[in-house]
């Protein structure tokens, strides 16, 4: 069994603007089959629809904001778990005055991205 510390992974600027992420596990942590990381959402900061070919499960951590699922608009909290299943378009929003944050797991490495908007 390995234990990793979050505090090992840094914090990286993404591609979204607003949004920051930490990969906590993953192949630089010899993971072979699961990534699991957080999201840091800035207010007002929007990760627009995107799928996978794999599922990814998300548990919520700080803040409020809405989870966009297809054409559905869903409130989200603390302590929420969220599961996107394979091929369905999925992101967030962070509609709140503080941020939102949030722990993302996928059953495997490398998952890629398609954005659908």
């Amino acid at each position: 069994m390995t234990v990793i510390a979050t505090t090992d992974g840094a914090w990286k600027d993404s591609t979204i603007e607003g949004m920051k992420v930490r990969q906590i596990m993953g192949p630089d942590q010899g993971a072979g089959a699961v990534t699991m990381g957080e999201l840091d959402f800035a207010p007002g900061a929007v990760l627009p629809l995107h799928k996978h070919l794999i599922e990814e499960a998300f548990r919520i951590y700080e803040g409020t904001g809405v989870a966009l699922v297809g054409d559905r608009e869903i409130p989200i909290a603390v302590g929420d778990a969220i599961l996107a299943p394979a091929g369905v378009p999925h992101g967030f929003r962070n509609d709140s005055g503080g941020q939102l944050k949030m722990t993302f797991f996928y059953p495997g490495i490398n998952a890629a991205s398609e954005f659908v908007e």
